[in-house]
């Protein structure tokens, strides 16, 4: 993946430490002075706000390209009937059972290989170096399916639903990051529409991404994630 990282102009910063600890696998990357996404797309000129986005979507590309095609549904229905026995919201049981009617009747086909597994914004930071503004990947995830469209599910996460604004705490011009955020949603989409695994089931996972942030939210961030997978809950 890291060989995918590079040929997209991404950095990686090198891992210094690893290990196990309470049988959970952690690691230390080396520290990165920069912008966190935000900043930079607050305050950037348009044409290096296109090269951003540009260099995740090669990124993603390039992982697709090298990833094989599996059937997957009972790998999401163990997924969903997991975070239906940790949640017990009637809200939350509704739409995983819709869901589940879904998968049960729908063969679901998606691209196995590469991810980064958790590629919101919080995970990009943005250096400098002589040659220019440099993007770099931190805090890579071992997800519980490999597939690309984890990343792209991730980034529309920030670019559609704006998770990672809302744990920012700075200062914003709420009108330009409302354009910016949907000129790169709308970017993202088009882009990802010349797959047909996309075209098919971006809905279906993208619920599945926001059930799984579900079970780490505060009852605010709870009942939005619910209201938003609502509106997309329509297969």
């Amino acid at each position: 993946m890291v060989h995918c990282c590079r040929d997209s102009g991404i950095s990686v910063p090198p891992v210094l430490n690893s290990g196990k600890i309470d049988e959970k696998y952690f690691f230390d990357m080396k520290y990165v002075h920069g912008d966190n996404v935000p900043h930079f797309l607050n305050s950037e000129p348009i044409n290096e706000i296109n090269s951003f986005i540009n260099k995740i979507l090669s990124f993603i590309k390039k992982n697709i390209d090298v990833s094989t095609n599996s059937v997957v549904n009972q790998v999401l229905l163990d997924k969903i009937k997991e975070i239906k026995d940790k949640l017990k919201d009637p809200r939350v049981s509704l739409i995983i059972d819709s869901l589940s009617d879904h998968l049960r009747t729908n063969e679901v086909v998606l691209p196995i290989g590469p991810c980064h597994g958790d590629l919101t914004f919080s995970n990009i930071i943005i250096s400098r170096s002589s040659a220019g503004k440099v993007l770099n990947f931190i805090d890579f995830l071992d997800s519980f399916l490999d597939t690309p469209l984890q990343d792209v599910v991730k980034i529309r996460q920030d670019t559609s639903f704006k998770w990672t604004l809302g744990l920012y705490s700075g200062a914003l011009n709420n009108h330009r990051m409302n354009y910016v955020f949907s000129f790169l949603d709308d970017k993202v989409d088009k882009f990802f529409r010349q797959y047909d695994f996309y075209n098919v089931h971006y809905k279906v996972y993208q619920i599945i991404n926001l059930l799984r942030v579900m079970p780490y939210s505060n009852k605010e961030k709870l009942d939005y994630l619910i209201n938003n997978v609502n509106i997309i809950n329509k297969f």
